[in-house]
Formats: structure tokens, C-alpha cells, sequence
């Protein structure tokens, strides 16, 4: 029985309130607002005989357009719902078979146009560094003399920089000087005002009870009322228009992501056209009557499904938003793809296809055809390279500040009464520039001036006399270090300063040293944390020739000669085991099948593994369309892009190469090759193939596998203090698992498509905040409740990807198993470091033990401990060549490494460490050979390779 107009509006608004929070995340649903559109809906003007349905997407959540905060009571009565709904920032949209209410504006988000551009709110010091930057050798003079550079006497450009050190206030009274407060400076003042650069005294007190530790800090020249010198007032942002001035340089240099414009249908991948290709089913009719429990946008999608025979789902984040239909009876049915295009227009959303292209059509109505979660990953790569690029300019800046040789002209202010005499300033300098920033320089106080003497003891009385807390300092040695005052002279004798340079906090210090001598640099040992912990003994470095034998060596032979030799390597400088990089081919097993026999062929016997990657081609797919790279078997980022694809992208773009250094990039880089799929049986079945075939060569040692689940795949738990998000060494761009089937799959089983989905989330970017109205921001950046990210779609959608990947390895397990019962079978370390350099390396026991699924510290990676198997349960792979062309400064610090793994203070006791691998895959045959002469000795009766002669000298 049809429903009357009057039922299914009772009908919604009762519904409204019950669907009103389902599927939301979690502290996302908002209360109804105090003036609803569904409110007055009952005293609209609508006739649905004569003007046809009216659909509503809830009604009881939408409120009054900003600015507004009531409809006038005479205008309920008599206006049209065309002219109610702009109250609500509503209008009318006619769509042929029916009419919905459809918001009057959409928001957009995306990257910035055009390329990033450093980004951030610029500060002071930002300001100052790019202003001393940009001074002339006369200028240098002038600033660091006591009579200071004339503001005007700047350009145009050094005066923007100006702007931001001193924002000026609004012509009026400035306030009086000498009070030691912070205050605005007014334009009057500033253009006539000097600027001057002079060192300063930095320092603290340490505490008697704690006479190593703790301490009280201080400025000299930051000095406040009370204090036995005239108090010195700094630029600050206490007046309100001051403050203005400031936001508004910096919102100048936000970028902006969030566009509004007029709501309008959004380009999609379904043709809704009345003359379209699919106008026959589309022309279905689809009922707008109500259910029992109520009517949703979810229960409309379905409905849609069941009548065209195609596949339609709808965003979780608004499949559950209730709905109200007014219809006349025997009225209640629509066209489909009128009631589509409806439901997109009043979220302001569309349909995008999910699934392989070959196969029947699956739909989604979400936001936007490219994604939610894929816009967001352009957006923080975005921020990524203008963050390099904005560190980049800093560096530039610094540079340019020391070649100018300004540290030599720096000089502390003759006004000055806390400057130091020559010899003691020269001692401060020499220690900062030969010593670690921070480290703690203690001279007698009776060698201060006498004003910072009588400082330092009014400071420590003060701290005496504390009624709350008092404390007792020690005033007979004081911890003194250089820093920088800016300040500006005003006329009439006033001064307006910045806070104090600080050595630890910026690098404008550093680059206006004088010149000399440059920083010593701190060896290997004193790099390291000395063992035991702070306060330990500094540990003893064994030399190569007391290390630990068998070490295991990794290294890669393209070749069978190149196997032999490497073999021979192995056995000339101890190494027990070699384990060889071997591609799933039938020249890899060839290879590594002439390595076995080598290391059979002499006393003593060398073991040797095969190290191959499970997940990972040595070949990237051909720069083609996409659809030809998804039938090679590569797997896809969010972008879809293959891990080749996006590599060369992001090096290629501005800041590049700096973001080489990053480990989730740098994975996909070195060696270089595709993260492959094997999400479908068939796709799985071909890599446990290539790793039987391999496991099956005869007289195989052991098999040692990497890449064992591609970047996503690895489920990240965090610290317990810790959001999942920080943990994330890939990022938004870096995880793969989109793949067409995975997509679809994940559609059908969770209401999501993953490309909607973002770690970082919009609200964690630099600008703050930019949120889709109807598909709220679902990042996972700073939540910590125990076990939010268990029940957030992210972690839904990581824990799919890893039930894909732990089910491919349980199959692959029983065949390995099945195959021999006795190989050991050895694992790279699954955390959330991409790179495959630096990692553990652990047994496989058991299908379902797999090693570290998250972050472990430097501490615990030096543990490792036998097993059956007579290979470290646990190896430590800690040096690494890759990338280095200069193997002796290389060779030189192998040592250090040994004595970083072995330290029995690591570790408790019990636990004895008996391998050490060194990893070098990376590298070629020849720089392995170069790197094992200047490395190691040979065993003895182990003949040198090359010309017979004298041994290379051993390097400790």
C-alpha cells in the first residue's frame, strides 16, 4: 500500500533521529542544530501532485546558512520552499522524475596550482635570515657597528624581510620606553630606527644539589624590571594590531586547499544521461517508499541496485543519512538514474567505478572521481617538497650569511654591559666551535664581568627566595655560551630587541661564526651512545682481526663467475656462510647453484644461502598506459601508480633528491623494480613457485627471503603512546594494496572504497582543517584511544591487506615445508622501515610467527641468539655499503659496527650472540673485493687476491 504524503514525513522524521550517528567516525556526530530544515518542512508549499516527489537528505542535521539564526514566522507561513530553502543554503533542483533540495554550494579540496613553493608561517627568525642574507658587504659593516644600518638605507626586498622581524603598529603613542615588556613599533619608528647586530652572553646556573645536571638559564641581555640594569623592552606582539599585521603575512604565505563555489553535478564515471548509452536500465523505476525502520541513502542505493542489476554502493560516511520522500500516492516511483544523480547532487558527491575495467560495472557514490584519500596524498606530497624546498632556502640563506665572512666582524654592542673581556670571548667561541652544542662549558665567575657577576647573584637569590620552591644555585661556576642579539636603535635613544639567538634552536649562529678553525668532528665511538647507557664507560672497539668468526657476508653475482669469486672472497677473509642475492629465474638458480659447488670445492667450506625477494621484480614496468602495467602483475599505490612509476615521479620533482634519503622512497629506488601483486591466487601462486624452484637447488644452505609483504601490507601497532599515523614510514603516496580487486572486495565488505581513505587526514595538514561537509575527515594522525585505530576504516582496510599477505605466506610456508622439512628458512624483519638495509633478519619457524610487525630500537636489533638451525636467530645486519663509493672511510668504521652488535650490555646475559652479517647486496663484485682489502685480514694460509705482495694494512 502506497504511502501517504503525510506518513512519510512522520516516518522521516522519526528515522532521522535514529540513523542520525550511524557510520560516522567515532566523535564526529553533531548535535541537530536549534533551527532545522526539517523543522519547517511541515509548512512548506509543496504539492506533489501537481509538482512530483521531493527527496530530502537529512533534514534533522541541516541548519541555518551562517549569518542567520531564525526564519521569521510570518515568512514559514507564507513562502515557498524555494524561498525557505536559502535560509538553510538549499535550493531547488528539478531532475525530470523528481525534485530534490540540494545544498546551494560544494567544497573542493586539492593541492595548490602550479608547483610547491615553500611553504609555512614565516617567523622571526625566518625573517632575519633572510634579511641578513641578503645584505651587501657595505651593509655587514654597517650592521654590526655600533651605530647600526639605517632602515631606510635598505631595499625593497630586504625591507619584506623587515616584515617580518618588525611588523609595524598603527600610527599612535608608542608605549614607554625602559619598562621591559614586549611592545609594536609604529612606522614612524621604524623608518627612522638603526638595525644592529652584536654577539651576546648566554648561560645558567647549575643547581647544588644536581651539580652536574639540571640548571637555571639565562640571557644576559634579556633583562626585566627589578633587575640591576636598565630593563631592555623587546619586539613583541602584545599590541592587537601588531598582532593583525603578523597573521597576515603569514596567512599570505598558507596555501590553500579548500575551494567553495556553486553546487553543480561533479563529473563521474556512470553516463546518467536521458540519451546515454545506458538510458534503458537506468530508466528502471525505483520506489521512494519507506521501510518500517525508515528510509536512508543507503536503502535507496540498494533499491537502484536491485532494479538496474548493477552493482551500487554508497559511502559509509553518508549511506546511513536518513531521507525523507514526499510523493502522492500511487506516485512513489522514480526514474534510476534521476534518483542518482538526486542522491549525488545533495552530498555534493558522484559515482565512481570500482573494479578491474574487463569485468561487470561496480559503482560507489562518494565525493569526488579521483578520491578523498588520493587528493590528500598529492596535497602532502605537496607539502613534502615545499618543506624541502623551504629547508632548502634556509640552507641557502646560511650559506650565503657565512661566505659573506660577517663572523668576523661581529662584535659585542660597547653598550654593553655584560660583553666579556677578549680573552674570555675567545674561550667561549673556541669551546662552542670545538664541542658539542650543549655541552656544558663551566668558567669561574670571578672571571664575568662585574655587572654579570652581581646578575648572576641577584638571579640566585631570587631562586633562594622563592616561597613556593626554594632552590640553591652554585655562583662560584657558571655555564656561559655565545649567542646573538638583533635589535633595532630608535630615535631618542630607545632600543627595541629580539630574543636571544639561541645556538640549539637555529643555524644563523653557526653560519656567522668567525673564521679559523672549523668544528672538530666527533669520531665513530663518540658518535655512539657509550655502552651501559649515559654515564657507561666508552667501550672498547675490537679490531677486524679480533672479531667474531663465521661472519656472514650478503652479496649479489650477476654471473657464475661472479659467484665463484664471491665464494672465494667468503673463504679468504672467514666468512662462514655467503649469502647470495638470487633472482626466481633459471640464471639465478644457475648462479647460485656454481656458488654452492665453490663453496664446497676447498678447506674450509663456505655454506651458501639464497637471499631473494619475495614481493619485489628486479624489472619496472614500462612507462604505458596503466591497464598494461595491472596485467604485468605489479601492484598499485593510491595514486596507481607502480612502486617504479612513482619513484621516478617523486625524484624527479622539485626537492627530489633530497627526498632520497627517506626510507620508503629509497626502497623503491635501490635496487630498483616493482612491488608485485599477490592479492589473487594467481598472482600468488607464480612467486610460491619461483620460491620452491629456488629452495629446490641441491646443496642450498638455507633461504633467506625479503620483501615479504609490500609497503601497506604490513599492519603498523604503535607505541603505547603513540598515534598509528606517526608510524607510517611510506606515507599517504607510499602504500600499495589498490589494486582494482582489492578496491571492489573491501567496497562490498566495509562500505569504503579505499581510495577515500587517508592516514594523514586534512585537519593534520599545514593549513588546517579543510574538511569535506558530507564526507568528514577520517585521519588517524593523533588519536590515541585503545583501540580506535582497530575500529577506524584505516586500520579495517591495513588489516585486510594483511590478512591478504599472512594468508599468501601461510601457503607458501606449507609448500616450503612440504618440500623439505630441514631448510632453515630465515625472514627480513617486517616493521614499518621500508628499506631493506639495516634490518634483522629472524627464523621462520612457524607460518604464522612473523618477525616484528612493528618499530624496534637500535638496543634490542643488537640482540641475537642461536638456533637449531645453527644460523643467528636474530641477525643484525648493521652496516651497509649501498650508495657509497668511498669504501675506506667506509672500511674504516667496520669495526665500530662489530662493537655496536656485540655488546653483551645490549643484551640480558643469557643471550650469546654467535653471527654478525654484513650486507653487502648493494654493491658490485668489485667494490665488494675493494671493500672486504681494506676491511679485513685474511685468515692465515689464505692467499691474497690479485698481485702477491704485502697484506693491506689492517684498519682499526
Amino acid at each position: 500500500m502506497p504511502h501517504s504524503p503525510v506518513r512519510t514525513l512522520v516516518s522521516g522524521l522519526i528515522v532521522g533521529a535514529v540513523f542520525l550517528c550511524l557510520g560516522r567516525p567515532p566523535g564526529s556526530c553533531a548535535a541537530a542544530p536549534a533551527v532545522s530544515l526539517e523543522q519547517v518542512l511541515k509548512a512548506a508549499r509543496w504539492n506533489p501532485d501537481r509538482q512530483g516527489p521531493l527527496l530530502v537528505v537529512d533534514p534533522a542535521r541541516t541548519g541555518l546558512a551562517p549569518g542567520q539564526d531564525k526564519v521569521p514566522a510570518g515568512e514559514r507561513e507564507r513562502a515557498s520552499l524555494r524561498a525557505l530553502a536559502r535560509h538553510f543554503d538549499r535550493k531547488l533542483v528539478p531532475l525530470g522524475s523528481l525534485t530534490v533540495l540540494a545544498p546551494t554550494l560544494m567544497v573542493e579540496i586539492g593541492p595548490p596550482a602550479g608547483p610547491p613553493v615553500p611553504i609555512g608561517a614565516m617567523d622571526r627568525l625566518d625573517g632575519l635570515r633572510y634579511l641578513l642574507a641578503a645584505l651587501r658587504p657595505d651593509q655587514w659593516r654597517a650592521i654590526t657597528s655600533d651605530g647600526g644600518l639605517p632602515v631606510a638605507a635598505l631595499t625593497p626586498a630586504q625591507t619584506q624581510w623587515l616584515d617580518y622581524v618588525a611588523p609595524t603598529t598603527a600610527p599612535g603613542p608608542a608605549a614607554p620606553p625602559g619598562t621591559g615588556r614586549s611592545r609594536g613599533i609604529t612606522d614612524a619608528e621604524r623608518k627612522n630606527a638603526r638595525l644592529r647586530l652584536t654577539r651576546e652572553l648566554q648561560g645558567g646556573l647549575n643547581s647544588l644539589e644536581e651539580p652536574e645536571g639540571g640548571g637555571y638559564g639565562f640571557s644576559a641581555g634579556k633583562l626585566y624590571p627589578g633587575t640591576l640594569a636598565k630593563p631592555v623592552d623587546f619586539l613583541g606582539s602584545d599590541d592587537d594590531e601588531s598582532d593583525q599585521r603578523t597573521e597576515a603575512l603569514r596567512k599570505a604565505r598558507k596555501p590553500v586547499y579548500r575551494t567553495v563555489r556553486s553546487s553543480a553535478v561533479k563529473p563521474g564515471d556512470l553516463d546518467l544521461s536521458l540519451n546515454g548509452p545506458n538510458a534503458q536500465v537506468l530508466s528502471r523505476a525505483v520506489s521512494l517508499a519507506a521501510d518500517p525502520g525508515g528510509l536512508t541513502l543507503g536503502d535507496l542505493i540498494r533499491r537502484v541496485a536491485k532494479t538496474t542489476g548493477w552493482e551500487f554502493y554508497a559511502d559509509s560516511r553518508v549511506a546511513s543519512l536518513p531521507v525523507l520522500a514526499l510523493y502522492a500516492p500511487r506516485q512513489e516511483t522514480v526514474r534510476a538514474g534521476d534518483l542518482l544523480r538526486g542522491l549525488c547532487w545533495t552530498v555534493t558527491g558522484t559515482l565512481r567505478r570500482v573494479g578491474p575495467w574487463e569485468g561487470p560495472p561496480a559503482y560507489v557514490l562518494t565525493d569526488d572521481q579521483e578520491g578523498i584519500g588520493t587528493r590528500i596524498a598529492r596535497i602532502v606530497e605537496w607539502e613534502r617538497a615545499a618543506e624541502l624546498l623551504a629547508g632548502s632556502s634556509e640552507e641557502t640563506a646560511n650559506a650565503a650569511i657565512k661566505a659573506s665572512g660577517a663572523g668576523d666582524l661581529l662584535r659585542y654592542a660597547s653598550d654593553d654591559p655584560y660583553a666579556p673581556t677578549s680573552d674570555l670571548a675567545g674561550e667561549v667561541l673556541r669551546r662552542f666551535k670545538n664541542h658539542p652544542p650543549g655541552e656544558d662549558g663551566l668558567v669561574d665567575a670571578s672571571r664575568l664581568p662585574t655587572a654579570l657577576q652581581d646578575f648572576v647573584k641577584e638571579m640566585a637569590e631570587r631562586y633562594a627566595g622563592d616561597p613556593s620552591e626554594p632552590r640553591r644555585l652554585r655562583t662560584d661556576r657558571v655555564r656561559i655560551e655565545p649567542t646573538l642579539s638583533f635589535a633595532l636603535l630608535l630615535p631618542g635613544g630607545g632600543k627595541l630587541r629580539t630574543d636571544s639567538i639561541y645556538i640549539s634552536e637555529d643555524t644563523i649562529f653557526t653560519a656567522l661564526l668567525p673564521g679559523g678553525d672549523p668544528p672538530r668532528p666527533l669520531s665513530p665511538a663518540a658518535a655512539e651512545p657509550a655502552a651501559g647507557g649515559e654515564g657507561g664507560s666508552q667501550r672498547k672497539l675490537p679490531t677486524a682481526k679480533t672479531a667474531p668468526r663465521p661472519l656472514v657476508m650478503a652479496a649479489s653475482a650477476a654471473t657464475v663467475d661472479e659467484a665463484r669469486s664471491l665464494v672465494r672472497e667468503a673463504r679468504r677473509y672467514g666468512f662462514g656462510q655467503l649469502w647470495v642475492q638470487s633472482p626466481p629465474t633459471a640464471a639465478g638458480r644457475e648462479t647460485l647453484a656454481a656458488a654452492i659447488s665453490e663453496g664446497k670445492s676447498a678447506s674450509p667450506t663456505v655454506l651458501v644461502w639464497a637471499v631473494t625477494s619475495l614481493c619485489k621484480s628486479s624489472e619496472t614496468a614500462p612507462v604505458s598506459d596503466s591497464r598494461a602495467a595491472v596485467a604485468l602483475n605489479r601492484d598499485r599505490n593510491i595514486l596507481g601508480e607502480t612502486s617504479s612509476e612513482y619513484a621516478r615521479r617523486r625524484t624527479a620533482a622539485p626537492g627530489g633528491e633530497d627526498d632520497r634519503i627517506i626510507e620508503g622512497i629509497r626502497n623503491l629506488i635501490a635496487p630498483p623494480g616493482d612491488v608485485l601483486r599477490t592479492d589473487m591466487p594467481a598472482f600468488a601462486a607464480v612467486r610460491i613457485r619461483a620460491a620452491l624452484d629456488l629452495a629446490a637447488v641441491p646443496g642450498l644452505g638455507g633461504l633467506a627471503l625479503t620483501d615479504t609483504a609490500a609497503p601497506g601490507y604490513v599492519p603498523f601497532r604503535p607505541l603505547e603512546d603513540s598515534a598509528p599515523g606517526w608510524w607510517y614510514a611510506f606515507g599517504d603516496s607510499g602504500d600499495f594494496g589498490y589494486t582494482p580487486e582489492m578496491r571492489l572486495d573491501f567496497l562490498r565488505k566495509e562500505g569504503y572504497d579505499p581510495l577515500d581513505l587517508s592516514v594523514s587526514g586534512m585537519q593534520y595538514l599545514s593549513n588546517g582543517g579543510a574538511s569535506l561537509p558530507f564526507f568528514p575527515d577520517q585521519g588517524v594522525l593523533g588519536d590515541r584511544v585503545p583501540g580506535y585505530y582497530d575500529r577506524h576504516p584505516i586500520g579495517r582496510w591495513d588489516a585486510y591487506r594483511s590478512g591478504h599477505n599472512r594468508r599468501f605466506l601461510a601457503a607458501l610456508y606449507a609448500r616450503l615445508r612440504k618440500q623439505s622439512s630441514t631448510l632453515p628458512l630465515v625472514m627480513m624483519e617486517r616493521s614499518g622501515s621500508a628499506t631493506n638495509e639495516g634490518k634483522f633478519w629472524a627464523s621462520w619457524d612457524a607460518a604464522d610467527k612473523l618477525p616484528a610487525e612493528k618499530e624496534v630500537d637500535g638496543g634490542s636489533r643488537g640482540v641475537v641468539s642461536k638456533n637449531p638451525h645453527g644460523v643467528s636467530r636474530t641477525i643484525y645486519a648493521p652496516f651497509v655499503v649501498a650508495g657509497h663509493t668511498d669504501l675506506a672511510q667506509s672500511a674504516a668504521n667496520l669495526p665500530f659496527y662489530f662493537a655496536f652488535a656485540l655488546d653483551a650490555r645490549f643484551a640480558p646475559a643469557s643471550l650469546s650472540p654467535d653471527h654478525l652479517l654484513i650486507d653487502l647486496r648493494t654493491q658490485s663484485v668489485r667494490h665488494v673485493e675493494e671493500f672486504l682489502k681494506r676491511a679485513l685480514a685474511p685468515l692465515p694460509g689464505q692467499p691474497l687476491a690479485g698481485k702477491q705482495g704485502t697484506p693491506p694494512p689492517v684498519r682499526r
